[in-house]
């Protein structure tokens, strides 16, 4: 009898936990998108603004060759490889966000979330304005932003 009581004890634990976690989920959700200024999918963080006061081209060339990106995405960003992501062009604010994502584990990728983890918001700024800057369209708001 008295493992009976506990079991029902531990049950009815369970379930004010999952409500808890539950209404807790709820409620924060539309929080999130109310700050960011629209939709977001459910668990996801809004976007970060670009911030146009930073990203020094030169220095995003320099860091992709030092910090070893030109091996995965090569020299220009176009992809080594089949498969493997092409960066040049790309939205600058895609760029920002998909590697701030890697660095605070919300895109979960191992090999990635290794490199983008050590890497400051200058860094991502300088990294993501080099690569939005590789093709005759850039992927800039600005392309006065972009070496001629």
């Amino acid at each position: 009898m008295a493992g009976d009581v506990a079991g029902r004890w531990m049950r009815a634990g369970a379930l004010a936990l999952a409500a808890l976690v539950f209404t807790t989920a709820a409620d924060d959700g539309p929080a999130r998108s109310e700050q960011a200024g629209g939709y977001t999918r459910e668990g996801s963080r809004p976007a970060v603004r670009l911030q146009e006061d930073l990203g020094d081209y030169d220095r995003g060339e320099y860091l992709a060759e030092r910090l070893d990106c030109i091996k995965c995405h090569g020299p220009a960003g176009y992809g080594e490889k089949p498969g493997w992501p092409k960066l040049a062009g790309q939205y600058e604010q895609y760029l920002l966000n998909a590697i701030r994502n890697f660095r605070d584990g919300n895109r979960p990728h191992a090999f990635m979330s290794l490199y983008a983890e050590q890497l400051t918001e200058r860094v991502i700024h300088d990294l993501a304005l080099y690569y939005a800057c590789q093709t005759e369209n850039p992927g800039v708001g600005d392309e006065e932003r972009c070496p001629q």
